[in-house]
């Protein structure tokens, strides 16, 4: 007899099982809230979300296969405008899609419409910035050497007979680094990386690849700090920037689970970034 699967939301080795202790942890600030779940998938965290006390409204590209009778799934798609109004919810979740996507910007430019002011985002994906990959990417350009052939056409589109949509693999994965900037582009302000799980592969690479990683991105950020000593805006940035390079979680980690709040609409981002055009590059 074959022993019945953990759901993934009880199984450590998932995304799920850390975003439903999140949740359960915080349940607080979901309270009364109206949260998107943006893949919602099969409904794992809208039915979480759902239970603990929010006002859920699930959006998938696949809505057939949401399965929580309590909610009705809306038909969306990550790379077009999202069924809803300006300002409509408190926060968002979008696990694991972000990596689907050939533009993010899109998807942070609507995250940033819906999202109420000082709303929160709640992102999840595959650590690209994590030692593991780093190594794979530079030994084969995949994401795991040795199992996982690099991006192609054969292994990374799934299509829908139903309605004959194409949904892309893992083509456009992403670090930390990348993620933080389309989000900050689109009025966003990272808060927070909460530590999942790491993987034995990163904790033995940790040692011999972590002192060079801190050696160059420290020579690199003195010496934009040194270059740019008289702008402090800049300097903060570079600060920041500096701390996600060196931070021992998001080199060891699996995943990505990344907090962000809405600190700016998007008209305002040009005034914002203006400040920082004294040059063409830096």
């Amino acid at each position: 007899m074959m022993k019945p699967s953990t759901p993934p939301e009880d199984d450590p080795s998932s995304i799920k099982y850390y975003v439903k202790r999140f949740i359960l942890s915080q349940s607080a600030i979901f309270m009364g809230k109206t949260v998107v779940d943006v893949p919602a998938g099969q409904g794992v965290t809208s039915r979480i979300l759902h239970e603990a006390g929010a006002r859920v409204i699930p959006m998938d590209i696949f809505p057939q296969y949401f399965n929580v009778p309590e909610l009705a799934c809306l038909p969306a798609d990550l790379s077009q405008r999202l069924p809803l109004d300006d300002q409509a919810a408190d926060h968002v979740f979008c696990q694991e899609g972000i990596e689907h996507l050939s533009d993010p910007m899109h998807a942070f430019r609507e995250f940033n419409r819906i999202l109420k002011p000082a709303g929160r985002l709640f992102i999840t994906t595959p650590n690209f910035s994590n030692l593991r990959c780093r190594l794979s990417y530079l030994l084969t350009e995949s994401e795991r050497a040795g199992s996982v052939m690099p991006p192609n056409e054969a292994n990374a589109v799934w299509f829908s007979d139903q309605d004959q949509k194409i949904y892309l693999g893992h083509i456009y994965l992403t670090g930390l680094q990348k993620l933080r900037v389309a989000g900050v582009l689109n009025g966003f302000a990272l808060r927070r990386v909460y530590f999942t799980r790491s993987r034995r592969s990163n904790l033995l690479l940790f040692p011999f690849l972590y002192p060079f990683i801190w050696a160059f991105s420290t020579l690199t950020y003195l010496k934009h700090r040194r270059k740019h000593r008289r702008d402090t805006a800049r300097r903060e940035v570079y600060k920041e920037v500096y701390k996600w390079a060196v931070h021992p979680g998001v080199l060891l980690d699996a995943s990505l689970f990344v907090e962000w709040e809405k600190i700016r609409e998007l008209a305002g981002m040009a005034a914002y970034l203006r400040s920082f055009s004294g040059e063409y590059c830096s």
